[in-house]
């Protein structure tokens, strides 16, 4: 049985989303208290204290012998969220998304996604007149790699509203938006740092084909010396992110592997497909060989053993997005035009059981 709070909780949620969603559209009036509590189904003392709550957030307002009224004069509150049209599983937009969604509900604001290609392929009067028709309160781009000439930009720019790139890299700034960025380089160093510490000193690094977390091989030896790690012989091996390739790489790996080994992969995708190899080996993970992954994607805690990884809190991105967004100083701020976002390294049985925190892990905003 529900108790009172709780249902009072649930009603106040359940009118302050209709109104959010337009489902009580601005400037109309609100059956009367007794009509409207008969049709809820609750007491009427409950749908009063749901009142009373959305009067306070200035969403209703109760006019003696007129009767309650949705306000008509709320303030722009829908969020677009730009992406791109490529989806696969490993694009991060997959998770900060969620993020975004979460935040902006609690905060009272909606979100609609879009593809950045459709605006491209709009005329731009007819972008902006669709845009300025949707009550935008900003937008927020979950993009990266940008060159400053893309169309939406341009749309984007007209607007007159708040709009972060949300997960970009610094290079990104050009687009003329304030940018999140995860600091690639210091948490993948930071990653690395961890596994001298816990001991390994063969460390072989499983990348993908191209892309090397913001560190050159001639970085990568100099960092390898630096942190006491092994610097001869071959140090990265690169696959794409497909079954036969990944593993393809490990065979290539094995014979260099010793005891004091651990494989600090491109991401957690690479992690996952390299302890399965692993595993069909009958190598013991990590009493024979370790494994780390990178970016902290769900179900890394489900894995046989769960992994260790540099988590780069892909949901809190999105809620630190829309909190920006919708600050009265965000983004007027000039200094505010580059943020990194927070990491942490997470220690997990895969390379060991015992606990540790980053000591350059980014303060929480």
């Amino acid at each position: 049985m529900e108790s009172g709070i709780f249902k009072k909780d649930k009603l106040y949620g359940e009118l302050k989303q209709g109104i959010i969603s337009g489902k009580y559209a601005p400037g109309s009036r609100l059956p009367r208290e007794l009509e409207f509590s008969r049709m809820l189904g609750v007491a009427k003392v409950t749908l009063r204290s749901a009142l009373e709550r959305l009067e306070t957030e200035q969403l209703i307002v109760r006019l003696p012998r007129k009767g309650t009224f949705v306000r008509g004069d709320r303030k722009p509150n829908l969020i677009l969220i730009g992406i791109i049209r490529k989806n696969t599983v490993e694009l991060p937009h997959n998770y900060i998304i969620p993020g975004i969604s979460a935040e902006a509900s609690e905060m009272g604001y909606r979100t609609e996604q879009c593809f950045v290609e459709y605006l491209r392929e709009l005329e731009p009067e007819k972008a902006l007149r669709i845009l300025r028709g949707k009550n935008l309160c900003g937008a927020l781009l979950v993009v990266s790699n940008l060159n400053g000439n893309e169309p939406e930009l341009g749309i984007l720019k007209q607007l007159n509203l708040p709009v972060i790139v949300v997960h970009g890299d610094e290079r990104d700034k050009i687009a003329g938006f304030p940018v999140l960025y995860s600091d690639t380089r210091r948490a993948w160093k930071d990653g690395l740092e961890y596994l001298a510490q816990k001991g390994y000193r063969n460390v072989k690094l499983l990348m993908m084909r191209g892309r090397n977390r913001g560190w050159t091989p001639a970085e990568n030896r100099e960092l390898f010396r630096d942190l006491g790690l092994k610097d001869t012989g071959r140090l990265v091996y690169e696959a794409d992110l497909s079954r036969d390739s990944i593993r393809g790489a490990m065979d290539e790996m094995l014979p260099e592997c010793d005891a004091q080994t651990a494989v600090y992969c491109y991401s957690d995708f690479y992690a996952m497909e390299a302890m399965k190899y692993l595993q069909e080996k009958k190598i013991r993970i990590p009493e024979e060989l370790a494994v780390m992954g990178y970016c902290g994607y769900p179900g890394d805690t489900l894995l046989d053993p769960p992994l260790s990884t540099v988590d780069l809190g892909y949901a809190d991105i999105g809620r630190m997005a829309v909190r920006l967004l919708t600050s009265p100083s965000w983004p007027e701020s000039p200094e505010h035009s580059l943020l990194a976002t927070p990491y942490r390294i997470i220690e997990r049985e895969s390379t060991s059981c015992s606990q540790y925190h980053s000591n350059n892990m980014l303060e929480a905003l």
